[in-house]
């Protein structure tokens, strides 16, 4: 267990966690291999954490392909400027088949050469820029790009998700975990 950040927030371990993240964090590193220093601060607030997964979750079940999915997070993680988002979802997007010169495009704020991964980053990064007001010209070129309507309200799920991460990973200046360090 240690501290992190101007919020001073806990980094817990298995055995520091309250007793209802305890599972959880149990699970997570199941499923990682490792308990992603994120995770760990979120478990001071079993609420806060179980809020993230459920979240997550949600947008996983959305109807964005896999990588959709990641351009969103990627791209919201950028623009948010949060380095640990950053390097996870690098991780993460890998792991869904982005290819790595449309990461690095995501990553320097480019538009990915896949024209319907540009469209999602296009449309993310300017609901993150404009504080969720979408103009009529972004929804067209969105919609234009084959994204349905409803997958407005999906990326804003997403945004949503990386909003709570990113907020807390800026007050923790959450650690890097070693997994990650070369995403960085």
């Amino acid at each position: 267990m240690t501290t992190s950040g101007n919020a001073q927030l806990t980094i817990h371990d298995q055995d520091s966690a309250p007793d209802a993240a305890k599972p959880i964090l149990a699970d997570i590193a199941k499923k990682y291999g490792f308990t992603p220093s994120l995770y760990r601060i979120f478990a001071g607030s079993p609420a806060v954490l179980k809020a993230y997964l459920d979240a997550a979750a949600n947008f996983a079940d959305t109807s964005l392909s896999n990588q959709e999915k990641q351009i969103v997070l990627l791209s919201a993680a950028v623009e948010n400027k949060c380095h640990f988002c950053v390097a996870a979802h690098t991780w993460t997007s890998k792991g869904a088949g982005v290819s790595d010169a449309d990461i690095e495009a995501v990553r320097k704020g480019e538009a990915p050469s896949d024209p319907k991964l540009a469209a999602i980053a296009r449309f993310t990064r300017h609901l993150v820029k404009e504080r969720g007001f979408g103009t009529p010209e972004e929804i067209s070129t969105f919609v234009e790009a084959g994204f349905e309507r409803h997958q407005i309200l999906e990326v804003v799920l997403g945004i949503s998700l990386k909003t709570l991460s990113n907020y807390v990973n800026h007050l923790a200046d959450t650690p890097l975990d070693e997994p990650l360090q070369q995403f960085a």
